[in-house]
């Protein structure tokens, strides 16, 4: 129990923060990619605050349908993003903004579309952001009452903003660091904002390349949708496969052909809200038409073992996330897998989230005491971060099969395998060219390398991801070849 509780603390406070109030109060939330979300509901005050000059943040987000609090004074003070997006969020309570972006020394642009001013509690608001060149807001912006305009509290509202611009081109003048200057910039009445256009929703999308295709197996195709009208602002494109282990397709459009078969790619033009009313959708055919080393998986129920082979996906793995029935996972010989392993056989996801918009919360690979990647090829794989994480009953982790070609984050892999006593590679492993690697066997107090060095809590970072040998002590074991155990 205290290790799990540690774990999970770890997390929250590496990657994200989640209130303890009731359904309604929004999570705020950290990704890997460092953006921050404040999700729908009601923002927690000091929940944001938890977040102020924290690097890892490089955005603010927030989902439709979070709302800001009354009191949002000093709100992202000293925040260290470069845009602030607050364009999806219910300002409707807000009224103090005093100091609410102070001191954001790497912020660029804020969208605070969301807002409609009207309140004289803006002292400070954007003081000492010398990065910042843009401000959005809509027509809807009232500004700052005249009333006010003679009180102390408009004082130095722009202060230290030197290249700050307004969307007619009015530059941020020391003279001019007042709520006056707090209105949308146009020809006749300057000021620092800029207007954003409302949202117009696409009309109807089309794919480019055709309604029917044929591919050859592995083939990659790149599908590309043409929005109308040209001047849409909601040109989000989602696109999804109606069988993805006969073809799958990316964020991006990229079909690739797995195996013998037809599937159906639809492309939708969405405006990235909850309300799909004005959604527009079209579809492309694919049929692929030759077949032959797809990935594959196969559960033998009586021994609770599940085995790859192929080129398998990330969805084919994941499929079997739930399944209790699974105690061991192996790979055939050959068996390739995919780019992105971060989080793939975790008890949770390295955030301590469901991994890949799961459902429920896990826990998954709930029965999972072993893995053997002896035969499995990594050479393609880039993301390792959390792959093992919280395998609370993994006690031996075979990936001697693995070598390091593409890898870049193997953070957080073994973390919080407490029952963990041995890790095998093979001379092919080296991670001296991994460029993230850090909390990579926090809490693997079993964990012992194959010359006896054992877990210390003062080694939990990537310099122990090695095999343990004299002068080099590691955390890892190396498995000898088949030839050298038999001679011996």
């Amino acid at each position: 129990m205290k290790k799990t509780a540690a774990i999970l603390a770890s997390m929250a406070l590496c990657m994200g923060f989640a209130a303890d109030a009731g359904a309604e109060e929004a999570i705020v939330r950290l990704d890997k990619k460092g953006t921050l979300t404040l999700c729908a509901g009601e923002v927690n005050y000091d929940d944001v605050r938890h977040f102020a000059d924290d690097s890892r943040v490089k955005r603010v987000v927030c989902e439709d349908g979070a709302v800001l609090p009354e009191d949002c004074e000093q709100l992202f003070r000293e925040y260290r993003a470069k845009e602030i997006d607050l364009s999806k969020a219910d300002a409707s309570a807000v009224t103090d903004m005093r100091m609410m972006f102070y001191d954001c020394e790497n912020l660029v642009t804020v969208d605070m579309s969301c807002l409609t001013g009207g309140t004289d509690m803006v002292e400070e608001m954007f003081e000492e952001c010398p990065k910042l060149t843009t401000v959005y807001v809509y027509d809807k912006w009232q500004g700052v009452p005249d009333t006010y305009h003679t009180t102390w509290t408009w004082e130095g509202m722009f202060d230290g903003c030197d290249k700050l611009v307004g969307g007619n081109g009015s530059k941020y003048s020391e003279l001019g660091d007042d709520t006056i200057y707090a209105r949308i910039d146009t020809e006749d009445r300057p000021g620092y904002f800029t207007e954003k256009k409302p949202e117009i929703n696409a009309e109807g999308i089309t794919v480019k390349g055709g309604r029917d295709i044929c591919a050859d197996k592995h083939e990659s195709i790149r599908l590309t949708a043409a929005i109308s009208p040209k001047n849409v602002s909601a040109d989000t494109v989602v696109w999804t496969s109606s069988d993805p282990y006969t073809a799958s397709v990316d964020e991006n459009g990229k079909v690739t052909a797995l195996q013998k078969g037809s599937v159906v790619i639809t492309a939708t033009a969405t405006n990235g809200t909850a309300d799909t009313s004005d959604d527009k959708t079209t579809t492309c055919k694919i049929t692929v038409t030759s077949d032959g080393s797809v990935g594959r998986t196969h559960l033998d129920e009586k021994t609770g073992v599940l085995t790859l082979s192929g080129n398998v996906t990330r969805e084919q793995i994941l499929a079997y996330r739930y399944d209790t029935r699974v105690t061991k996972i192996t790979a055939e010989k050959g068996t390739v897998l995919p780019e992105d392993c971060s989080g793939m056989f975790s008890r949770y996801d390295e955030y301590g989230d469901p991994v890949d918009g799961g459902e429920t919360e896990g826990p998954f690979w709930t029965g999972v005491t072993s893995v053997d990647f002896s035969g499995a090829d990594s050479s393609n794989v880039v993301y390792m971060d959390g792959m093992f994480f919280c395998g609370y009953k993994m006690t031996t982790i075979d990936i001697s099969g693995f070598e390091l070609k593409k890898t870049e984050n193997i953070s957080f892999m073994f973390y919080g395998c407490d029952k963990l006593t041995a890790v095998y590679v093979s001379d092919k492993w080296d991670a001296s060219k991994v460029t993230d690697q850090y909390h990579v066997f926090v809490d693997c107090d079993k964990l012992k390398g194959g010359k006896g060095t054992k877990f210390s809590d003062d080694y939990v970072d990537g310099d122990y991801a090695r095999i343990d040998s004299k002068g080099a002590p590691g955390y890892f074991t190396k498995k000898l070849s088949e030839k050298i155990r038999l001679r011996k």
